[in-house]
C-alpha cells in the first residue's frame, strides 16, 4: 500500500492506495477524504504548479512527489501566493492545452528553494525524462485523434450533437454563479424559480451532458427534472426555438394522425407491456441501461391517467397528451441516441415532423443501409463458400434462406406453451392417422369424440405454427424480389412489384442478327389487393400472390389450385408457393408460365338480369420478339390466292417454309363446294 499527502487549506490528510491510482479515483478519494465536491478540483504540486490529468499518471511514480494543494475553483481562502496564482490560468479562459502549458510556467521572479525539482517535472537532463519528453510523445496522437473526433461531430446530426455555443442573454457565465444557481434550486419550493434557474445554467448543464465523465450524474446535479413537469420542453426550446418545438402538434393531428392510424388497424397486437406493478417496482426492476421509453400509469390499459418517460433509472413526469412529444424531445434535452428497434420511427419524427438535421440524417441513413447491404453481402458469401465446400450446388439464396428458416423454427418451438406444445403432437399424430385412413373428415370427428377440446386446441396449437411458417415465407418472398429474371432459377413477380416493360422468354438460338430468339409476355390485368398473407387461408391460394412466375414443367405441377383445397385450407392440397421454393434450373428445360390476370368490376343496377363487361377485360399475349429476321408482313401480297394442293409451296405460301422452331399450328386444308340451293314444295 502506498500514500499521497494532500492539503486542503489548513488541513493536511494521507489518501492511501492499492495498484494504479487513476486522476478520477485520487480526486474521488480526496473529496470523500475533506468532504468537498469534486466538481472541477484543481490540484497543485509544491512549485505551485498545477497538476491535470495527463502529468498525474506521470507525477504519482515519483518518490520525492511532496505534498499535493487541492483548491476549489476561485476559492477565496486559495493559499497560493500572488505570484503563482497570476502564472495559472482560470479554467474557464482557456481551452486549449498547448496554451495552458505555457501560462502554467513559474514565475521567473521567483526562486523556490527546490527548484531543480521543479524543473526536473518538465526535463530531466539526466536520463531524458520529464513533462517535456512525454507530452512531445504523446501530443501528435492526441492531436490526431481531436481532429477526428471533431470532424465527426461536425458532419453527423441526431440527439448526441453538441450545438454549442449557446448565446443566451440571461445564461450564467462564470461556474461559481453556476453552482450558487444549482444550490438554490435544489431547495427551493417555487416552480417558477427552479424553472428560471435552470434556464439560467442551461448552457452549464448542456457542457454537463456531453462530457463523458460527468453526464452520468445529470440528474444528481439537476434532480429538479424528476418533479417538475415541463423542464425538457423548455430546454428543447433553448435548443430550437418555439417554432420547431411546436412542429409535432402542429402537423400530427392534421396530416399524420389519420393515415398513421389507418394502417395500424391492421398490425398484430402483441402482449409486451407489463402489467400488475408499482412505478418503484418497475425502476428497481431495471438490470441493465435503456433508452428512454415512456411508463404508462393507470387501472388498465384502456383508463391511463398518468404518463412516465423513463431515463437511466429516474422516473419523469410529463403531460399525458403530448407524451410522445416530450419522449422525443428527451433525447434531445439529455443527449441520448435512439432506440435501435425504433431508430426509423425517431428519425421519421426528426426530420419529417421536426425538421431537425434533415441532411446529415439523411447521409447517416444512407451510411447504414450501405453497411447492412455490404453485411448481407459478405454473410451470403460465406454462406456461399459454405455450400460448395460441402458439394453443394444450391443458389446460395437458398442455403441462406434454409438457415434463417431453421433458425425461426428452433425459436418458435422453444416459445410454445405446454398446452400448444401438446397440441402439435395431436395434430401431428392426427395427420399420421388420416394418412392411413385416408379420410380427413372421419379422422377429425373421431378426434373430438374423444375430447371436446379438439377443435380449439386444434386451431390454437396450429396458429403458432402457421404464423411461424407464414413469417418465414414472406422474408423469403422478399429475396425473390431481388432476383433477376435471366439467373436461369425458377423465379416470380409478386403483385406489390412493378412488372418490367418487357419480359421474356428467350431460347439459346439467335437469328440473323445475333440476337436470341424470345417471346414477349405482356400483361393486361387489374393489380388489385389479394389476401393478406398473415391470414391462414392464404396458403390454399398462393397464386394471387404473383402477377407472373416461371417454372420448370413437371407433370405433377398441373395447376394452381385445387377444388379440394377448401378441405384443409391450412395444409392445402395444392400450395402454389412450393412450386418457387425449390429454386430448380430452368436452363434447357421446357418452360410454364403462370400469369394473375383480372379486372375490377363493382356492381350495379344495370347488372339486373345481365352482367354487361363493356370496357372491362384482361389478359396476355405471347408477341414474337427477335424470333424472326424481319417483319413476316412484308412478305404478304396484297391479293392472296390460294390453289388447292398449293399449301405447301414456299412460293405461293412462305409461312410453309419457316424453320422447325415455329409453333403456328398445322390447320387443315381450307375447301369451297360452293352455295347449295334447297328447295321446298308447297304443300
Amino acid at each position: 500500500m502506498q500514500a499521497v499527502r494532500v492539503k486542503y487549506k489548513d488541513n493536511q490528510k494521507y489518501i492511501c492506495y492499492e495498484g494504479q491510482l487513476t486522476f478520477k479515483s485520487f480526486l474521488d478519494c480526496v473529496a470523500k477524504k475533506c468532504d468537498i465536491p469534486t466538481l472541477d478540483l484543481k490540484v497543485f504540486d509544491v512549485t505551485k504548479t498545477e497538476v491535470d490529468e495527463e502529468v498525474f499518471e506521470f507525477l504519482i511514480q515519483k518518490q520525492d512527489l511532496g505534498v499535493l494543494e487541492i483548491c476549489l475553483p476561485q476559492d477565496p481562502n486559495d493559499s497560493l501566493s500572488s505570484s503563482a496564482s497570476a502564472s495559472v490560468t482560470s479554467y474557464s479562459d482557456v481551452d486549449s492545452d498547448d496554451t495552458i502549458i505555457l501560462q502554467r510556467s513559474p514565475a521567473s521572479t521567483k526562486r523556490e528553494e527546490d527548484s531543480r525539482l521543479a524543473k526536473e517535472h518538465y526535463y530531466n537532463a539526466e536520463d531524458g525524462s520529464g513533462y517535456l519528453a512525454w507530452r512531445l510523445k504523446c501530443v501528435q496522437k492526441g492531436a490526431s485523434e481531436g481532429q477526428k473526433k471533431t470532424l465527426r461531430q461536425s458532419l453527423t446530426g441526431g440527439p448526441k450533437a453538441d450545438r454549442g455555443p449557446f448565446t443566451e442573454a440571461n445564461c450564467l457565465t462564470t461556474e461559481s454563479l453556476c453552482c450558487e444557481a444549482i444550490a438554490l434550486m435544489k431547495h427551493s419550493a417555487d416552480e417558477a424559480i427552479v424553472k428560471e434557474k435552470i434556464k439560467q445554467t442551461f448552457t452549464y448543464c448542456q457542457k454537463m451532458l456531453h462530457d463523458p465523465v460527468k453526464s452520468s450524474e445529470i440528474f444528481t446535479a439537476f434532480p429538479r427534472f424528476l418533479d417538475i413537469p415541463g423542464m425538457i420542453e423548455q430546454d428543447f426550446n433553448l435548443l430550437f426555438g418555439d417554432v420547431t418545438s411546436a412542429k409535432f402538434l402542429e402537423k400530427w393531428p392534421t396530416v399524420y394522425k389519420k393515415k398513421v392510424l389507418d394502417q395500424s388497424r391492421g398490425l398484430t397486437q402483441t402482449g409486451d407491456l407489463q402489467t400488475g406493478t408499482s412505478i418503484q417496482g418497475h425502476l428497481d426492476s431495471i438490470m441493465e441501461s435503456r433508452q428512454p421509453y415512456l411508463l404508462a400509469v393507470g387501472t388498465q390499459r384502456s383508463v391511463i391517467h398518468k404518463y412516465l418517460i423513463v431515463i437511466d433509472k429516474h422516473a419523469i413526469p410529463c403531460k399525458s397528451p403530448d407524451c410522445i412529444d416530450e419522449l422525443f424531445k428527451a433525447h434531445f434535452v439529455f443527449g441520448t441516441s435512439y432506440n435501435q428497434d425504433l431508430v426509423n420511427v425517431y428519425n421519421f419524427l426528426q426530420t419529417t415532423i421536426y425538421e431537425i438535421d434533415v441532411e446529415n440524417t439523411k447521409e447517416e441513413e444512407e451510411q447504414r443501409q450501405r453497411e447492412e447491404e455490404l453485411m448481407r453481402v459478405k454473410i451470403l458469401r460465406h454462406k456461399k463458400d459454405e455450400a460448395e465446400l460441402a458439394g453443394s450446388k444450391r443458389n446460395d439464396d437458398v442455403v441462406v434462406r434454409e438457415v434463417e428458416e431453421k433458425e425461426e423454427e428452433e425459436e418458435d418451438s422453444e416459445g410454445q406453451s405446454s398446452d400448444e406444445g401438446n397440441m402439435s403432437d395431436v395434430w401431428n399424430s392426427g395427420d399420421s392417422e388420416r394418412e392411413e385412413s385416408g379420410n380427413a373428415e372421419q379422422e377429425v370427428q373421431r378426434q373430438k369424440e374423444k375430447d371436446p377440446r379438439f377443435e380449439r386446441k386444434m386451431r390454437g396449437g396450429k396458429e403458432g405454427k402457421e404464423k411461424a411458417a407464414t413469417r418465414t415465407r414472406r422474408e423469403e418472398l422478399k429475396s425473390w424480389k431481388r432476383i433477376p429474371v435471366n439467373i436461369g432459377k425458377e423465379a416470380a413477380l409478386r403483385q406489390d412489384t412493378k412488372t418490367p416493360r418487357y419480359l421474356h422468354i428467350a431460347s439459346n438460338k439467335t437469328n440473323r442478327w445475333g440476337h436470341q430468339r424470345s417471346y414477349r409476355l405482356q400483361v393486361f390485368s387489374y393489380t388489385g389487393d389479394h389476401l393478406p398473407e398473415s391470414q391462414a387461408e392464404e396458403r390454399a391460394m398462393s397464386w394471387a400472390r404473383y402477377k407472373v412466375a416461371i417454372t420448370k414443367q413437371k407433370d405433377s405441377e398441373q395447376s394452381c389450385g385445387s377444388l379440394y383445397n377448401q378441405h384443409d385450407i391450412w395444409n392445402p392440397a395444392v400450395d402454389f408457393s412450393k412450386y418457387i421454393e425449390d429454386n430448380e434450373s430452368i436452363e434447357n428445360q421446357d418452360l410454364v408460365a403462370w400469369v394473375t390476370t383480372g379486372f375490377l368490376h363493382i356492381p350495379h343496377a344495370e347488372d339486373i338480369p345481365n352482367t354487361v363487361t363493356v370496357g372491362n377485360g384482361g389478359g396476355v399475349l405471347l408477341r414474337p420478339h427477335n424470333y424472326f429476321d424481319e417483319d413476316p408482313s412484308i412478305h404478304s401480297a396484297d391479293s392472296v390466292y390460294l390453289a388447292p394442293g398449293s399449301e405447301d409451296s414456299c412460293d405461293s405460301n412462305r409461312m410453309a417454309c419457316l424453320t422447325q422452331e415455329t409453333c403456328s399450328p398445322v390447320l387443315e386444308p381450307f375447301t369451297y363446294h360452293g352455295f347449295k340451293v334447297e328447295t321446298r314444295g308447297k304443300n
